[in-house]
Formats: structure tokens, sequence, C-alpha cells
């Protein structure tokens, strides 16, 4: 399925907030920032699990704090970073794709994904009918097509990951939590037992937002205290 969510940057390469330094350029997908180039002036730990990028402008001529950008990110989450020579729309100055270029790109996108969920029994995944024979997952609420029909997915492991997608996109419209995925960080320990950052976690099976093993260490690092995992 087409995604209409995700802005990035002509010539941008992509690394893992963890490994972004002090001085490069970045571009951000969030409001606010989106369309501009942002010089990373420091990155602080924020967690175990999270790090706190302070922004400036490109080209700002002031080492003034009231430039600072604070965001924050995940350590695994991927941020496009680009090189001194970056390219720029002609018209507006934004980097390229430019904010009218991008959004009549999403209208276009929009339009198509909507007509996958506009007629009912067809998986907007696939875009295959759903037979009576085929496990399927169904959605009452269809927020794609104005008055259109139920939602109804395949089953299957190439159309699981939009059912996902669609269901966490209906939670946070709802503000609750989703069903299919979990926001949290799993953590597996050495007696098989899980534990997820997330009180309110729909279970071990589902997909989490991050996932790390334990390991039991010695010396100067911290051994894992929960208990049975020896």
């Amino acid at each position: 399925m087409i995604r209409t969510d995700t802005w990035r940057p002509i010539g941008a390469r992509s690394k893992p907030a963890k490994d972004i330094e002090p001085g490069m350029i970045v571009a951000i997908d969030y409001a606010g920032f989106r369309h501009k180039p942002w010089r990373v002036h420091e990155v602080r730990e924020q967690d175990e699990d999270r790090v706190r990028l302070y922004l400036r402008p490109v080209g700002a001529q002031y080492d003034l704090a009231e430039y600072n950008k604070p965001i924050a990110a995940g350590k695994r989450l991927f941020i496009p970073v680009l090189n001194e020579h970056y390219s720029v729309c002609g018209k507006c100055g934004d980097l390229q794709p430019c904010a009218e270029v991008w959004s009549e790109r999403v209208a276009s996108e929009e339009a198509e994904r909507a007509a996958r969920f506009e007629v009912e029994g067809i998986c907007p995944a696939c875009e295959e009918p759903v037979t009576a024979r085929q496990k399927s997952y169904r959605f009452e609420e269809n927020i794609r097509a104005l008055l259109g029909p139920p939602v109804v997915f395949h089953q299957r492991k190439k159309c699981w990951p939009d059912v996902v997608h669609y269901d966490a996109e209906l939670a946070r419209l709802h503000d609750r939590q989703p069903a299919l995925s979990c926001i949290g960080m799993q953590t597996r320990h050495q007696d098989g037992g899980m534990e997820c950052t997330n009180a309110q976690c729909p279970g071990s099976d589902k997909q989490h937002r991050g996932f790390r093993q334990c390991f039991i260490a010695y010396g100067d690092l911290q051994k894992c205290e929960r208990p049975g995992c020896q």
C-alpha cells in the first residue's frame, strides 16, 4: 500500500538516531521541521532508548540558545542526513520535494489509496478479492473512504503489515492503544520471560516499537535483576 505519511528529501541517506553527530545536516519529517535543512548543534542521551537532538537552521549566524529546536527520537529511528550540497526548489527554496510538490503528490496518492477502500470485499493491501474460504481481518470503521464499506484484509503474510498499520491509525484517531501492535519496547530475558515498557501492552506476540535481548553481563556492566534470569 502507498504510504503518504513519510516525506524524504532528495539525495538524503538514512542513519539511526544513535549515530547522528553534531555538525550533520538533517531533515525531519515533523510538522514545523519539514522541508527545511537543520544543523545538529548537540546530541544528548535522554534514556537508554532515546536521544534528544538540538537543531538549528542551516545558516544561523549567531551561536544563541534561542536557535535550538529540541526533538526527541528513538535511537533506532532512521533520520535523513544531507551532505553540504543538498538540492532546493528554485521557486520556494525548500528542500526538494518542496511543500507544494509534496502536497500535490500526497493528494494524488491519498486519492489512489482511498479508491482501494471503496469496494466491499476487496483487500486494500493487495487489491484482490477476499473469499469466504480465506482467513481475513475485518474493521467495521472505514477511515479512508467516506461512507465506504467495512474494511476487510487478508491475513496473508504480505497483507498483514497493512492490517497492523490500519489498526494503529484507528487507535491514534480514537486516542487508544492499538490491538495488533504495541508502542512499547520489549525485552526478552534469558529465562524466556518477556517484559514491555508499555503497561498496557496487548501481548508479547504483538508487533512492538522496538526489541532487545537481555544479556547477563558482569564486570563494569549491570547484571539483569529479573528474578530467575540467571
